[in-house]
């Protein structure tokens, strides 16, 4: 069973279990993710409170709703790849278009390529 992993972070970006709501899988995806200021943080007064969500205090975004919990941090971050996994070994799945990156952020995001592939080939080498 592959482990929950401390997040390595170099700069605005980290190499990261993905999260999951409940169990984590015996075989748990990896990501990279990129850290940003989170629009949200401690904003609950500018919308309408609905159990646990909070919706916006206009008819424009009726549809949206946001979680109490996205008020909570000073940053926000999303996914911007995924380690994959098939017959041949692991690959990178990019939700991004990763040429926009200046050159600092290509290369933490290279580092970290190369840290979540090392760290991903470890564990499949302690599993057999």
């Amino acid at each position: 069973m592959k482990q929950l992993i401390e997040p390595k972070r170099i700069n605005n970006l980290a190499f990261k279990q993905c999260t999951y709501l409940g169990n984590i899988p015996e075989h748990p995806h990896y990501e990279i993710v990129k850290y940003q200021n989170n629009p949200y943080y401690q904003k609950e007064s500018d919308f309408i409170k609905d159990g646990d969500f909070y919706r916006p205090n206009n008819e424009t975004y009726h549809y949206v709703s946001i979680h109490k919990d996205c008020f909570k941090s000073p940053e926000s971050c999303y996914t911007i790849a995924t380690f994959r996994e098939d017959d041949s070994g692991y690959y990178i799945h990019c939700y991004t278009n990763i040429a926009e990156f200046d050159n600092t952020e290509m290369l933490d995001f290279r580092d970290l390529v190369c840290y979540g592939l090392a760290y991903l080939k470890e564990l499949d080498s302690e599993e057999e």
